[in-house]
């Protein structure tokens, strides 16, 4: 079974782009626009693409600690869970990437 990561990241970037460009956000916007970041960082790291994914897990931490998002702290833990897979088991970084 094919499985089509990339197109999944293209949608998830063009909801991205959508909400973004909004003026004014409810609070259910700013949560969509939470949730699409890291299943953004999860697509990209399904299609191999780590650094990204990386890229997108610490957009998603910052995002998540700069609010006042309910369980901020269980939501930091699943995307450092999820960078932590990355760098254990499928990205070997150069030494300059790993220390950042």
């Amino acid at each position: 079974e094919l499985k089509n990561y990339r197109d999944a990241t293209t949608l998830f970037l063009d909801a991205l782009e959508l909400l973004r460009a909004e003026t004014e956000l409810d609070e259910t916007e700013e949560k969509a626009i939470v949730s699409l970041i890291f299943q953004s960082g999860q697509a990209y790291g399904l299609s191999q693409e780590y650094e990204t994914a990386i890229d997108y897990y610490d957009e998603y931490i910052d995002l998540v600690e700069s609010s006042s998002v309910e369980n901020g702290d269980l939501l930091v833990s699943d995307a450092l869970f999820e960078k932590s897979k990355i760098y254990a088991f499928r990205f070997n970084p150069d030494f300059d990437i790993a220390i950042e």
